[in-house]
């Protein structure tokens, strides 16, 4: 029995059916291949959203313990401004002490500057003083080197008298025997 329906496949009917299952399995393999990127795509944005919630927890962490470190720093300042408060009061109170110190060491500074004061006008008199002597020691240096002097000469010229003395002792011997030859060839004239 024949099936009047159905017509005999022909070879280009056949060819045009394999066309049609080939260009299917490469569209197939196309969307294959688009679906393993996709497939990657989502995986990489599945870490991605994992690491996300990662850092956001460890930020909310880094939040927590900024707001429990500024909690702290504002207690910190709060001390600190109570401790100042006091510590400003403290020194309103002493105030009155130093200005008064002040004044003392002022006074004192006064009564030493007229003291350095007169100590100098002192120094200068001593250096007056020590001036004067040593001009004096000059001068009795001076002095002692004159009567040195003096003394030399006179002891030069008291050597000169006795050589003139003797000179005179011998002339006047010379004369009282040329006198006494004299007075002989008188006597033996007359």
């Amino acid at each position: 029995m024949e099936n009047s329906n159905i017509s005999p496949v022909t070879e280009s009917d056949m060819r045009e059916y394999f066309d049609r299952i080939a260009t299917s399995f490469v569209g197939l393999s196309a969307q294959a291949r688009e679906l393993v990127a996709v497939r990657e795509t989502v995986n990489n944005l599945s870490n991605r959203i994992d690491q996300l919630v990662a850092e956001t927890s460890k930020l909310k962490g880094d939040v927590n313990e900024a707001y429990e470190l500024m909690r702290m720093v504002e207690r910190e300042r709060d001390d600190a401004k109570a401790q100042l408060e006091r510590s400003q009061s403290v020194v309103a109170g002493q105030q009155g002490t130093i200005d008064a110190q002040a004044s003392q060491i002022e006074s004192l500074r006064q009564q030493l500057q007229l003291a350095i004061a007169e100590r100098d006008g002192e120094r200068e008199t001593v250096s007056n003083l020590t001036a004067s002597l040593d001009r004096e020691r000059s001068s009795v240096a001076s002095i002692g080197d004159e009567l040195s002097r003096t003394k030399d000469n006179r002891n030069y010229w008291r050597d000169q008298a006795d050589l003139v003395n003797n000179q005179l002792d011998a002339t006047g011997k010379q004369l009282a025997e040329a006198s006494a030859k004299l007075e002989k060839i008188r006597s033996d004239l007359a």
